[in-house]
Protein backbone atom coordinates (compact mmCIF):
# COMPACT_ATOMS: atom_id res chain seq x y z
CA UNK A 1 0.00 0.00 0.00
CA UNK A 2 2.11 2.98 -1.47
CA UNK A 3 2.57 6.11 0.89
CA UNK A 4 0.54 4.87 3.87
CA UNK A 5 1.02 6.63 6.33
CA UNK A 6 0.51 7.12 10.26
CA UNK A 7 1.66 4.61 13.17
CA UNK A 8 -0.06 1.70 11.68
CA UNK A 9 -0.33 0.51 8.17
CA UNK A 10 -2.98 -2.66 7.52
CA UNK A 11 -4.05 -4.59 4.33
CA UNK A 12 -7.80 -5.03 4.48
CA UNK A 13 -8.99 -7.45 3.53
CA UNK A 14 -6.42 -9.74 3.35
CA UNK A 15 -6.17 -11.46 -0.13
CA UNK A 16 -3.93 -14.17 -1.51
CA UNK A 17 -2.72 -11.44 -3.99
CA UNK A 18 -1.40 -9.91 -1.39
CA UNK A 19 2.24 -11.38 -1.05
CA UNK A 20 5.84 -10.63 -1.87
CA UNK A 21 7.81 -8.33 -0.15
CA UNK A 22 6.50 -5.10 1.50
CA UNK A 23 8.89 -2.39 2.90
CA UNK A 24 8.17 0.36 5.74
CA UNK A 25 10.81 3.50 5.76
CA UNK A 26 10.78 5.74 8.69
CA UNK A 27 11.65 9.50 7.25
CA UNK A 28 12.06 12.59 9.38
CA UNK A 29 12.55 15.89 7.07
CA UNK A 30 12.13 13.54 4.31
CA UNK A 31 15.29 11.67 4.93
CA UNK A 32 14.76 8.46 5.38
CA UNK A 33 15.87 7.06 8.84
CA UNK A 34 15.33 3.45 8.84
CA UNK A 35 13.80 0.48 6.35
CA UNK A 36 12.29 -2.80 7.48
CA UNK A 37 11.79 -5.45 4.83
CA UNK A 38 8.68 -7.80 5.39
CA UNK A 39 7.81 -11.09 3.67
CA UNK A 40 4.58 -11.84 3.30
CA UNK A 41 3.31 -15.46 2.11
CA UNK A 42 -0.59 -16.07 2.81
CA UNK A 43 -1.38 -19.93 1.83
CA UNK A 44 -4.41 -19.98 3.93
CA UNK A 45 -5.91 -16.57 4.79
CA UNK A 46 -7.71 -18.69 7.48
CA UNK A 47 -4.88 -19.24 9.09
CA UNK A 48 -5.29 -15.31 10.56
CA UNK A 49 -6.66 -16.26 13.65
CA UNK A 50 -7.21 -13.43 16.32
CA UNK A 51 -4.07 -15.30 18.20
CA UNK A 52 -2.15 -15.61 15.53
CA UNK A 53 -1.98 -12.23 14.73
CA UNK A 54 -1.69 -11.58 18.04
CA UNK A 55 1.25 -13.83 17.84
CA UNK A 56 2.72 -11.88 14.82
CA UNK A 57 2.37 -8.63 16.77
CA UNK A 58 4.12 -9.63 19.66
CA UNK A 59 7.13 -10.73 17.13
CA UNK A 60 6.99 -7.59 15.62
CA UNK A 61 7.24 -5.91 18.95
CA UNK A 62 10.54 -7.97 20.27
CA UNK A 63 11.98 -7.66 16.85
CA UNK A 64 11.38 -3.91 16.92
CA UNK A 65 12.43 -3.37 20.63
CA UNK A 66 15.59 -5.75 19.58
CA UNK A 67 16.63 -3.56 16.77
CA UNK A 68 16.08 -0.21 18.73
CA UNK A 69 18.38 -2.09 21.71
CA UNK A 70 21.12 -3.17 19.65
CA UNK A 71 21.22 0.23 17.61
CA UNK A 72 21.14 1.89 21.28
CA UNK A 73 24.32 0.34 22.11
CA UNK A 74 26.43 0.54 19.14
CA UNK A 75 25.53 4.42 18.92
CA UNK A 76 26.90 4.36 23.17
CA UNK A 77 30.07 2.33 21.88
CA UNK A 78 30.96 4.24 18.62
CA UNK A 79 30.56 7.41 20.81
CA UNK A 80 32.61 6.31 23.85
CA UNK A 81 35.52 6.48 21.52
CA UNK A 82 36.69 2.94 22.84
Amino acid sequence: MPRAEGYLARIRPVQLTHHGTFSCVIKQDQRPLARLYFFLLLVRPEALTPSNLFLLAALGALASASATVLAWIFFRWYCSGD
